[in-house]
């Protein structure tokens, strides 16, 4: 059995890093064409740099979308059922425990508390805006979540392997983020967030966190979507920490800058408390 699962995790790690690939390739190609074109009208670099940075969230949700519904073609050859996407949306989705409240409220207030974010005056904030990138940052983590969800539910793994896609898959999405999406979260200087260079940094932990929700409540994308909607998207779109547009269509801004570790220490907190409530209950239904 121990093998099995081994081999599954191998499984899932390899289909995953070439779903990322794939998103790299995509997300390439259409940077090429929209260039080319752009070339073609004889624009210059600065007017490609600006249509590349307004509309990248668009871009990259178009990619990973595209990049999704390709990987799925091959991963559900051997799905034995006959609408395996609609088996996993259905079947993913399970009622959120109240702990889960507790820790993203828990989350949002120590952010609040910590960074003393202050109204601001922004011109450019607009609802569109804040829309795209609401919505955008959410698919942006939920299209891997039901790449590796798909996978888990052809390849199972039924020990604490389970632990190495928990830490490895948010590197590989970490990596390829940087990558993939360099030409835009790289096209301005101006769209820095609070975090600088160290927001790729806050994406893996955004993303090794839903993957330890899933460890804890077993293969699912409706703690992924609560964790996205009440907490990472809104700190995303509200509070300047935009990978792509940064600060500049944000409504709030951070008057103190949040590290690294302070981060660590709060979604490790959080961790813990959700570990020890979990063994708890099982301890209680064991007795």
């Amino acid at each position: 059995m121990e093998r099995v699962n081994l081999k599954n995790i191998c499984y899932i790690l390899t289909y995953y890093f070439l779903f990322n690939v794939l998103v790299w390739l995509t997300h390439l190609f259409f940077i090429s064409v929209f260039t080319f074109f752009h070339f073609i009208l004889d624009h210059p670099i600065n007017v490609i740099e600006n249509w590349i940075y307004h509309n990248g969230w668009e871009v990259i949700t178009i990619t990973k979308f595209l990049s999704l519904f390709i990987i799925l073609k091959f991963v559900n050859l051997k799905n034995s059922s006959k609408e395996p996407i609609r088996d996993m949306i259905v079947n993913g989705f399970i009622y959120p425990k109240k702990e889960i409240f507790v820790v993203i409220t828990f989350l949002i207030t120590s952010y609040i508390f910590l960074g003393r974010p202050h109204l601001i005056n922004n011109s450019t904030v607009n609802l569109g805006n804040i829309s795209i990138s609401f919505v955008c940052f959410l698919l942006f983590f939920l299209i891997d979540v039901f790449v590796l969800n798909s996978l888990d539910r052809i390849y199972p793994v039924k020990s604490k392997l389970i632990l190495i896609k928990t830490f490895l898959c948010p590197i590989i999405f970490m990596v390829f983020t940087k990558f993939s999406f360099g030409l835009i979260l790289g096209v301005n200087s101006s769209n820095m967030t609070i975090f600088g260079n160290e927001i790729h940094f806050l994406i893996y932990i955004h993303f090794f966190f839903i993957l330890f929700l899933e460890y804890l409540e077993g293969t699912n994308w409706s703690y992924s979507l609560l964790y996205l909607m009440l907490f990472a998207s809104p700190l995303n779109t509200l509070f300047g920490l935009d990978p792509v547009w940064g600060e500049n269509f944000t409504v709030y801004k951070m008057h103190k800058k949040i590290t690294i570790v302070e981060v660590l220490a709060l979604f490790f907190v959080g961790a813990v408390y959700l570990f020890m409530k979990k063994n708890k209950k099982q301890e209680l239904n064991y007795l």
